[in-house]
């Protein structure tokens, strides 16, 4: 591998891990149930009453993205492109 660091010792888990994870990932959870029932893109794509009764299109969702969520959609596409070269790189096996 790259660092060479030999056998990985195995351990138990984290005590905070097992009492904090599972909450806070419940926590997670609802805060984006949250923003995406508050914001006008889950409104348009849930079709709820809050949409003027309009369908949700591909064509709305796609001038949200492009033009109001522009930056945060390019950054998430760099971000993923950076995963996938690093995972890449660290499954390569040595030659």
């Amino acid at each position: 591998m790259l660092l060479n660091a030999g056998l990985e010792e195995r351990t138990d888990f984290s005590k905070i891990a097992k009492f904090a994870g599972v909450p806070l990932g419940f926590f997670l959870m609802l805060e984006i149930a949250h923003w995406l029932a508050h914001s006008e893109a889950g409104k348009a794509i849930a079709n709820s009453p809050a949409a003027n009764g309009e369908a949700a299109s591909t064509n709305k969702l796609s001038l949200l993205l492009f033009q109001q969520y522009l930056f945060p959609f390019e950054a998430t596409s760099i971000l993923i492109l950076i995963a996938i070269l690093g995972t890449w790189v660290l499954a390569r096996k040595e030659e």
